[in-house]
């Protein structure tokens, strides 16, 4: 064992599922070192998850006085199942004191012939050591125009209008407070620099798309409030991008470019890690806002800060967020430290998911009552039908009311789907977790649109904005409601 893994470990829990998000017990989980000797053979249990085992992992203290070593191992990850098509997965990132929590979809057997029944996928390296890392454009924040008009609509609710939709107004519920920005659904990417006109776009879910942003620009990060200030200055940025319309007024179709020299790094293929992938669910709805009446989130640039420094350009940098958390300082400090006291951090206070406007909601937990508390128990119900899990559709029984059962079922989910560490098992249904059961809901129960029905094309706007993220959406009307109470104010 070399000098920098001595005594590092970083964590590994594999689950296994078919396409169809049906949990795979019984599959056989093998981890091997990048020179194919095998390291632990695995197996699933009844939820689809391997035991959480420790790997060897370059030590922080030695890659930080070393910089161009990779602060990762790399594994390989073989996962067999009798009625499926087996998986590979080459280059599985683990750091130390983190946890590698991949999610690895098996296909079916039909679909590969006899040889070619490995399917194969390769994890992208960080550009510092893959060689494609660029220097960033200095680009002047306070310069940039603001939203077109035709997007106005669609992007505020001022404080002197009708604070919410009436579509979305419940029988007997109060609408909350004025929000200012809606979390889009998808934002579409393209997979190359700005000057390469022949690299594809894809579409991408909004939180989806700031974790693989993350998993490059933070890839090795633990520390809690360090990680919430790089979450919030890369949602900062990419609304900016999203509600200026930067590169659609360039007559582009896309929101952003993978080109780090304009944008963030961006990850086709990653290992999702603990506590990052639920760092980006618990603050993907924060943004920086421009001090006055500035309307859009700020452009918040930022550099790594080891291989090239930016605060006294006053942009974050990303290595000395890291340090200035280990001393203490909470995420807003962090951000106020590099980018400005007069900046203030903003929530968004709805969000568009499975082709709806929806309210992000407040914590939910034991003793709550309501129509919130009742959905959250219905999504359950049917994953612990698609699941078969008893301890889930319990929880339908309790109608409305956050009693024992929906608290076992929630920390179960807690345990057995996200892999939060066990301190974090806590039977509550904050926003990380929210979102989670709604996004295993949404694709369990296929809540998905083509683009086309998500974002109408049907008037004078739709000439603008037909692939804007803002456009209102046709169900909005058939939304469900969430009790007044449970929106943040």
């Amino acid at each position: 064992m070399s000098e920098i893994n001595q005594g590092a470990k970083g964590k590994l829990v594999v689950k296994v599922v078919s396409e169809s998000q049906s949990l795979l017990p019984g599959a056989t989980v093998v981890i091997k070192d990048m020179m194919g000797n095998v390291i632990q053979k695995l197996q699933t249990d009844q939820y689809g998850n391997t035991q959480t085992i420790d790997l060897h992992a370059p030590s922080k203290k030695h890659v930080l006085k070393k910089p161009g070593i990779k602060p990762y191992s790399q594994y390989i990850v073989t996962v067999q199942h009798p009625n499926y098509a087996p998986v590979q997965w080459i280059g599985v990132q683990i750091f130390e004191g983190s946890k590698a929590i991949p999610t690895i979809k098996l296909p079916p057997l039909q679909r590969y012939t006899e040889d070619q029944r490995i399917h194969t996928i390769v994890m992208d390296e960080h550009p510092l050591y893959s060689g494609m890392a660029l220097p960033k454009i200095t680009e002047d924040p306070y310069h940039i125009p603001e939203p077109p008009p035709h997007l106005s609509p669609y992007l505020l609710h001022p404080p002197t209008s009708s604070p919410f939709p009436a579509a979305c107004a419940c029988a007997g519920a109060t609408a909350p407070l004025p929000f200012n920005f809606i979390i889009p659904e998808n934002i579409r990417v393209h997979l190359g620099l700005f000057s390469d006109d022949t690299a594809r776009n894809i579409d991408v879910p909004f939180v989806e798309y700031i974790k693989r942003v993350l998993h490059i620009e933070i890839l090795d990060f633990t520390e809690q409030e360090a990680i919430a200030a790089n979450v919030i200055a890369a949602v900062s940025y990419t609304l900016n991008r999203i509600y200026t319309q930067w590169y659609r007024l360039l007559g582009k179709d896309y929101d952003i470019t993978i080109g780090t020299d304009r944008d963030h790094a961006y990850a086709l293929e990653y290992t999702p890690q603990e506590p990052l992938v639920r760092g980006v669910d618990k603050y993907f709805n924060e943004f920086i806002a421009y001090p006055g009446q500035k309307i859009q989130p700020f452009f918040a640039q930022y550099c790594n800060g080891r291989e090239v420094t930016c605060a006294y350009k006053q942009w974050l940098e990303q290595i000395g967020s890291a340090e200035l958390a280990r001393r203490g300082m909470n995420y807003r400090e962090i951000l106020k430290h590099y980018y400005g006291d007069d900046k203030n951090i903003i929530q968004a206070r709805v969000m568009i998911e499975g082709g709806r406007i929806i309210p992000i909601i407040k914590i939910l937990q034991q003793g709550d009552v309501g129509s919130s508390v009742e959905l959250m128990q219905q999504y359950l119900g049917v994953l612990g039908e698609k699941w078969g899990i008893d301890a889930f559709k319990e929880a339908v029984e309790e109608h409305g009311r956050f009693g024992s059962k929906t608290f076992e079922a929630v920390k179960l989910f807690q345990k057995v789907t996200m892999h939060l560490p066990l301190n974090e098992q806590n039977g509550v249904i904050d926003q990380k977790t929210w979102l989670e059961i709604i996004k295993q809901y949404n694709v369990m129960t296929r809540r998905s649109y083509r683009r086309s029905d998500v974002y109408p094309i049907s008037n004078h706007i739709a000439r603008n904005v037909a692939h804007s993220p803002f456009a209102p959406h046709p169900h909005l009307r058939s939304m469900n409601c969430f009790d007044s109470s449970n929106w943040f104010p």
